[in-house]
């Protein structure tokens, strides 16, 4: 038997530092794919993958609640950063790159009663070969002591490759949106070549169609979505700084718990690992 030794990466880490409902997906009895809310507690979700000459040769999900959560927590403030704390103050500044969340002028009490913001989420998505992204969660509470949460906002950064898509998308979209509608106005190209039996059809489908269409392009257009360069990036803004200090603890942290806690990764130097971590291209 041959050994060999794998380079660990994060593709992905999702941290909730308070109780949340999330979206998880699930198949019902037709095989169409749904989405059920669940309560999930404070916990640390993580995929560390590992590769070698560039191939991915290994997967450990795994998962940190109650103790394991505690621990992680810990030993980041050994290392100088409190994680909740510095994920509050992060925020705080990703906060103001996003209309629905930016600071408002003086002033702005006059117009309407308060609503509380708390960041109470971080999920990355870094997986080397896929689409990258992160997303901010802020639960949105009617009082200052957070105990009627009345909504979510979800503050998303993509790499270009996924704003791309996503433009391209609403382009795609829009363009059936135009057809559909010249169906109803009776102004397509080929209009005058159809049979009546054929207009009265495509009327009728473009009626159903349109509502659909507008819906999608609407949901595409209203998410809150920033550049992950901008986050992540290879500069040294104020932002960027926080961000990888911030996720670089959150990382040494996890691993230190896992060398605690894993026999596979007993032999593994925390440090040494941390030094080579880097995040792929996101432009």
């Amino acid at each position: 038997m041959e050994t060999r030794y794998v380079k660990p990466y994060f593709s992905t880490i999702d941290v909730n530092f308070y109780p949340i409902v999330v979206g998880v997906p699930v198949e019902n009895s037709a095989g169409q794919t749904a989405t059920r809310a669940v309560d999930r507690e404070p916990s640390v979700l993580t995929k560390i993958t590992g590769w070698i000459a560039g191939i991915r040769a290994r997967e450990d999900n795994l998962e940190f609640k109650g103790q394991d959560m505690e621990a992680i927590k810990a030993i980041s403030i050994q290392l100088g950063v409190n994680l909740q704390d510095s994920f509050s103050a992060v925020f705080d500044q990703v906060a103001n790159e996003f209309p629905v969340t930016e600071d408002q002028p003086e002033g702005s009490n006059a117009k309407g009663p308060a609503i509380y913001l708390r960041p109470e989420r971080f999920a990355c998505d870094l997986n080397p070969s896929g689409p990258k992204s992160v997303v901010f969660t802020a639960g949105v509470y009617s009082d200052s002591q957070m105990t009627k949460r009345s909504a979510y906002f979800e503050l998303v950064f993509e790499d270009g490759e996924s704003k791309r898509n996503r433009d391209a998308r609403v382009i795609q979209l829009q363009q059936n949106l135009d057809e559909q509608q010249s169906y109803i106005d009776e102004t397509h190209q080929n209009w005058a070549n159809f049979t009546d039996e054929q207009k009265t059809q495509l009327k009728r489908y473009a009626e159903i169609n349109i509502p659909n269409l507008n819906k999608q392009i609407a949901s595409l257009q209203s998410q809150t979505v920033g550049h992950l360069n901008d986050l992540v990036g290879n500069g040294d803004t104020q932002l960027q700084l926080a961000v990888k200090a911030t996720v670089g603890a959150l990382c040494a942290s996890i691993l230190a718990r896992v060398k605690q806690t894993n026999p596979d990764y007993a032999d593994i130097d925390v440090q040494q690992i941390m030094q080579e971590f880097s995040i792929p291209n996101v432009e």
